[in-house]
């Protein structure tokens, strides 16, 4: 098995992620609006949006949809699981 350089960038930036983070993520790639996001951690609004902002910042990222995407592509290791870098 083959393994390929993105998937070990990529859960580097998995790991630098805090929890309240990959867990924004994770409720982000269930189609969760950032209010809904708000709503069901029970923070501020402002609150999502500068998890979101870190997150782009750690994954080099600009758009909303690249960090759904990330979120997908490695909901395991978003979650803490112990394969981070596998693909569903």
């Amino acid at each position: 098995m083959t393994i390929d350089p993105r998937h070990t960038l990529e859960n580097e930036h998995c790991r630098e992620l805090t929890t309240a983070e990959r867990e924004v993520v994770v409720l982000l790639t269930e189609g969760l609006t950032v209010v809904e996001v708000a709503c069901r951690r029970v923070v501020e609004e402002s609150t999502v949006r500068s998890h979101i902002k870190h997150v782009h910042q750690k994954l080099g990222t600009h758009r909303l949809a690249q960090i759904v995407r990330f979120g997908f592509r490695h909901r395991e290791c978003c979650l803490g699981g112990e394969r981070p870098g596998w693909e569903f």
